[in-house]
């Protein structure tokens, strides 16, 4: 055997991001410093991850987008772990979470392009909030939507109240082009 060399990999998977930067990167412990190389996974981007449920589903609807994004979050585990159990059980469950998850899902999808500033509004007394604000300072635009599941439920006069409170007090927008408008599942 003398005279052979041999090379090594571990590799160290684990999903409590915090656990695992202490065990690499905390100098008291035994593995600190000898990463060579770290993999963070992230969950999937939307346009995959409707491609994903295509895949499963070609008749899929928005709704079913919407659950599997609100179950999931996009985490490739989850999701494999969702489409085994797409049905009655998510349904249920997710309704609570879907108006939230998709405000997040549009704010992904925004973020993904790579260009923009993404983020909610209110007021400062609490009383006007705007779902999702996209604001493109190097082109001077910004996009302020209402999120309604059910579009019937949009009322584009009070919306465009808001819009104006926020531009009123925000001065950087003040400068800018301002576009109102709504998504719902359907643009997902």
């Amino acid at each position: 055997m003398s005279g052979l060399c041999g090379h090594l990999n571990l590799i160290i998977s684990g999903s409590v991001f915090t656990l695992m930067k202490k065990i690499f990167e905390d100098y008291e412990e035994p593995l600190f410093g000898r990463a060579d190389e770290k993999l963070t996974l992230q969950p999937f981007k939307t346009d995959v991850l409707k491609e994903i449920l295509y895949d499963f589903n070609p008749d899929y609807t928005p709704e079913d987008l919407l659950a599997l994004f609100s179950i999931t979050g996009g985490v490739a585990w989850y999701v494999t772990k969702a489409l085994k159990a797409l049905g009655d059980i998510i349904k249920r469950d997710y309704d609570g979470l879907s108006g939230l998850m998709m405000e997040r899902y549009f704010a992904r999808k925004f973020q993904e392009e790579g260009r923009y500033i993404v983020g909610k509004w209110w007021d400062r007394k609490g009383f006007n909030e705007i779902d999702l604000v996209v604001v493109d300072p190097i082109g001077k635009e910004a996009w302020a939507y209402e999120l309604k599941k059910d579009e019937s439920r949009y009322d584009e006069t009070s919306f465009k109240e808001k819009v104006d409170t926020m531009v009123d007090q925000t001065p950087e927008l003040r400068k800018m082009t301002i576009h109102v408008g709504l998504l719902s599942k359907k643009d997902m």
